[in-house]
């Protein structure tokens, strides 16, 4: 388990204790963490939300679109709570069971709806037609359903690889639907 992950699924101040360790690297971690939450705060969670909602508004419609954009709001959201609760934590090292409590349900919250949020993704991108969506949006679902697996596994590296699968196929879908939409209009 990664540090940012074990970071994000302890459980007692014992777990983040060990893993910012003593001095002199525990000042030296805690600095590399704020530097990190600060870049996921103003920079990755606004990026991977984005990119999810664009490919939920590409992809579906009607109900279907309000539903998984809701879902990936709420887990975006989450995300950045999980990032407040986890400078709270560092500033009273190691932390609080009420601060923990606190990241286990926006930890939860986020990683349940991303999966959940991914899987209609696929199942979207599947209904629009077509070959490459087909195959690219069967990826993706798939992804999405061993994310949700993976979910339920936690602590476990099968969620973060399925993500990064589906995220990656995502990423194809929409380049594969640019080169279409040229090819069409030229």
């Amino acid at each position: 388990m990664s540090p940012i992950i074990g970071f994000e699924l302890a459980r007692t101040p014992a777990d983040i204790a060990a893993l910012f360790g003593a001095e002199p690297c525990r000042s030296t971690l805690v600095g590399a963490q704020w530097t990190g939450l600060r870049l996921d705060a103003l920079g990755f969670i606004p990026s991977y939300t984005a990119f999810l909602i664009f490919a939920a508004i590409a992809a579906s419609r009607g109900r279907l679109r309000v539903a998984i954009v809701a879902m990936l709001v709420v887990a975006g959201l989450s995300d950045e709570v999980e990032g407040f609760v986890m400078g709270g934590i560092m500033k009273a090292l190691p932390g609080t069971l009420v601060q923990l409590d606190r990241l286990y349900w926006a930890v939860h919250i986020k990683f349940g709806l991303l999966a959940l949020g991914t899987t209609l993704i696929g199942l979207a991108v599947v209904r629009l037609g077509g070959l490459a969506p087909l195959l690219l949006g069967a990826i993706v679902w798939i992804g999405g359903m061993a994310a949700i697996y993976g979910f339920g596994e936690l602590p476990g590296p099968v969620m973060m690889q399925a993500f990064t699968i589906a995220w990656f196929a995502l990423l194809a879908t929409a380049i594969v639907a640019s080169l279409d939409r040229r090819q069409a209009t030229a």
